[in-house]
Protein backbone atom coordinates (compact mmCIF):
# COMPACT_ATOMS: atom_id res chain seq x y z
CA UNK A 1 0.00 0.00 0.00
CA UNK A 2 1.32 3.64 -0.66
CA UNK A 3 2.08 4.19 2.96
CA UNK A 4 4.13 0.91 3.52
CA UNK A 5 6.09 2.17 0.43
CA UNK A 6 6.32 5.82 1.84
CA UNK A 7 7.50 4.06 5.26
CA UNK A 8 10.15 1.78 3.54
CA UNK A 9 11.29 4.74 1.39
CA UNK A 10 11.85 7.21 4.19
CA UNK A 11 9.86 9.57 2.64
CA UNK A 12 8.99 11.55 5.74
CA UNK A 13 6.50 14.44 5.90
CA UNK A 14 4.92 14.99 2.44
CA UNK A 15 4.47 18.74 2.99
CA UNK A 16 8.23 18.99 3.13
CA UNK A 17 9.10 17.59 0.03
CA UNK A 18 9.53 19.07 -3.51
CA UNK A 19 6.12 17.48 -4.84
CA UNK A 20 4.82 20.23 -2.15
CA UNK A 21 6.30 22.62 -2.93
CA UNK A 22 6.26 22.45 -6.73
CA UNK A 23 2.31 22.16 -5.54
CA UNK A 24 2.65 25.58 -3.68
CA UNK A 25 3.78 27.13 -6.62
CA UNK A 26 1.37 25.82 -9.17
CA UNK A 27 -1.19 26.91 -7.20
CA UNK A 28 -0.02 30.23 -6.38
CA UNK A 29 0.15 30.78 -9.92
CA UNK A 30 -3.74 29.97 -10.03
CA UNK A 31 -6.48 32.39 -10.05
CA UNK A 32 -7.87 31.08 -6.86
CA UNK A 33 -8.62 32.74 -3.38
CA UNK A 34 -5.93 31.94 -0.50
CA UNK A 35 -8.76 29.81 1.11
CA UNK A 36 -9.07 27.18 -1.73
CA UNK A 37 -5.47 27.40 -2.48
CA UNK A 38 -4.93 26.14 1.29
CA UNK A 39 -7.77 23.67 1.20
CA UNK A 40 -5.82 21.73 -1.70
CA UNK A 41 -2.96 21.71 -0.75
CA UNK A 42 -3.79 20.11 2.79
CA UNK A 43 -5.56 17.33 0.23
CA UNK A 44 -2.41 16.64 -1.42
CA UNK A 45 -0.62 16.76 2.41
CA UNK A 46 -3.71 14.69 3.61
CA UNK A 47 -5.07 12.53 0.65
CA UNK A 48 -6.90 10.63 3.72
CA UNK A 49 -9.01 13.81 4.42
CA UNK A 50 -10.62 13.40 1.06
CA UNK A 51 -12.32 10.05 1.63
CA UNK A 52 -10.17 7.87 -0.52
CA UNK A 53 -8.35 5.22 1.26
CA UNK A 54 -5.40 6.33 0.81
CA UNK A 55 -3.72 2.90 2.75
CA UNK A 56 -4.64 0.27 0.12
CA UNK A 57 -3.25 0.35 -3.45
CA UNK A 58 -4.41 2.34 -6.30
CA UNK A 59 -4.13 1.79 -9.77
CA UNK A 60 -3.01 3.85 -12.67
CA UNK A 61 -3.74 2.89 -15.98
CA UNK A 62 -2.85 4.79 -19.45
CA UNK A 63 -3.80 4.12 -23.09
CA UNK A 64 -3.47 5.86 -26.34
CA UNK A 65 -5.81 6.96 -28.88
CA UNK A 66 -4.75 4.45 -31.65
CA UNK A 67 -6.18 6.67 -34.46
CA UNK A 68 -2.82 9.03 -33.80
CA UNK A 69 0.30 8.60 -33.51
CA UNK A 70 0.38 12.33 -31.47
CA UNK A 71 -2.42 11.86 -29.54
CA UNK A 72 -2.57 12.69 -26.17
CA UNK A 73 -2.62 9.64 -23.78
CA UNK A 74 -6.00 8.78 -22.16
CA UNK A 75 -4.85 8.30 -17.79
CA UNK A 76 -6.87 6.77 -15.06
CA UNK A 77 -6.86 6.29 -11.74
CA UNK A 78 -8.68 3.88 -9.39
CA UNK A 79 -8.85 4.17 -5.44
CA UNK A 80 -10.94 2.70 -3.54
CA UNK A 81 -13.49 4.25 -1.22
CA UNK A 82 -12.64 4.54 3.09
CA UNK A 83 -15.69 7.41 3.56
CA UNK A 84 -17.75 7.79 0.86
CA UNK A 85 -19.46 11.17 2.75
CA UNK A 86 -15.89 12.47 2.61
CA UNK A 87 -15.51 11.60 -1.32
CA UNK A 88 -19.16 13.75 -1.67
CA UNK A 89 -17.61 15.97 0.74
CA UNK A 90 -14.78 16.87 -1.46
CA UNK A 91 -16.37 16.34 -4.89
CA UNK A 92 -19.26 18.90 -3.83
CA UNK A 93 -16.72 21.44 -3.34
CA UNK A 94 -15.05 20.49 -7.04
CA UNK A 95 -18.55 21.01 -8.30
CA UNK A 96 -18.96 24.45 -6.82
CA UNK A 97 -16.12 25.55 -7.67
CA UNK A 98 -16.50 24.80 -11.53
CA UNK A 99 -19.99 25.23 -11.52
CA UNK A 100 -20.83 21.85 -12.51
CA UNK A 101 -23.38 19.85 -11.34
CA UNK A 102 -22.68 16.00 -10.58
CA UNK A 103 -24.92 13.41 -12.38
CA UNK A 104 -25.87 10.13 -10.33
CA UNK A 105 -27.24 7.32 -13.02
CA UNK A 106 -27.54 3.49 -11.68
CA UNK A 107 -25.72 4.14 -8.52
CA UNK A 108 -22.47 5.61 -10.60
CA UNK A 109 -21.94 9.62 -9.41
CA UNK A 110 -20.42 11.55 -12.62
CA UNK A 111 -18.60 14.65 -12.30
CA UNK A 112 -17.26 15.76 -15.73
CA UNK A 113 -14.63 18.61 -15.66
CA UNK A 114 -13.91 20.19 -19.33
CA UNK A 115 -10.86 22.14 -19.95
CA UNK A 116 -8.37 21.57 -22.70
CA UNK A 117 -8.61 17.71 -21.89
CA UNK A 118 -11.79 16.40 -20.45
CA UNK A 119 -11.56 15.07 -17.18
CA UNK A 120 -14.19 12.67 -15.97
CA UNK A 121 -14.64 11.57 -12.04
CA UNK A 122 -16.91 8.53 -11.02
CA UNK A 123 -17.62 6.94 -7.89
CA UNK A 124 -19.44 4.70 -6.15
CA UNK A 125 -19.34 3.87 -2.19
CA UNK A 126 -16.76 1.21 -3.22
CA UNK A 127 -14.28 3.26 -5.75
CA UNK A 128 -13.32 6.01 -7.04
CA UNK A 129 -12.43 6.71 -10.87
CA UNK A 130 -10.62 9.72 -12.32
CA UNK A 131 -9.85 9.53 -15.96
CA UNK A 132 -8.80 12.06 -18.44
CA UNK A 133 -9.49 12.24 -22.19
CA UNK A 134 -8.95 14.55 -25.06
CA UNK A 135 -11.63 13.54 -27.33
CA UNK A 136 -14.41 12.02 -25.66
CA UNK A 137 -18.00 10.83 -26.57
CA UNK A 138 -19.50 11.39 -23.05
CA UNK A 139 -22.01 8.31 -23.94
CA UNK A 140 -18.33 5.94 -24.35
CA UNK A 141 -16.81 7.56 -21.39
CA UNK A 142 -19.66 6.67 -19.34
CA UNK A 143 -20.37 3.30 -20.63
CA UNK A 144 -16.43 2.42 -20.29
CA UNK A 145 -16.43 3.47 -16.90
CA UNK A 146 -19.47 1.86 -15.73
CA UNK A 147 -18.15 -1.65 -17.22
CA UNK A 148 -14.62 -0.77 -15.29
CA UNK A 149 -17.40 -0.14 -11.59
CA UNK A 150 -19.06 -2.82 -12.26
CA UNK A 151 -15.81 -5.22 -12.93
CA UNK A 152 -15.47 -8.49 -11.01
CA UNK A 153 -12.38 -8.96 -9.52
CA UNK A 154 -12.19 -12.56 -11.17
CA UNK A 155 -12.41 -10.23 -14.36
CA UNK A 156 -9.73 -7.97 -13.51
CA UNK A 157 -5.80 -8.18 -14.09
CA UNK A 158 -5.55 -8.39 -10.33
CA UNK A 159 -7.57 -12.45 -10.83
CA UNK A 160 -4.51 -13.56 -13.04
CA UNK A 161 -1.90 -15.19 -10.04
CA UNK A 162 1.14 -13.59 -11.61
CA UNK A 163 -0.19 -9.84 -12.15
CA UNK A 164 -1.45 -10.16 -8.56
CA UNK A 165 1.89 -11.68 -7.13
CA UNK A 166 4.19 -8.94 -8.89
CA UNK A 167 2.00 -5.90 -7.73
CA UNK A 168 1.51 -7.22 -3.72
CA UNK A 169 6.10 -7.63 -3.97
CA UNK A 170 6.11 -4.30 -5.76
Amino acid sequence: NPQSRADKAEVGDFTQSIYYQMAQMLLAQQQMSAEDSEYLLQMIAHPGTTGLDVEKDMFVFVGKDKNTVLSQPEVGMLFNVKNPKEVETFLGWIAGKIGVEPQTENGVTFLEIADQYTTYIAYTKESFLLYTETNPEVAEVKATVMQLLSQKKSESLMAMPEIASALNEA
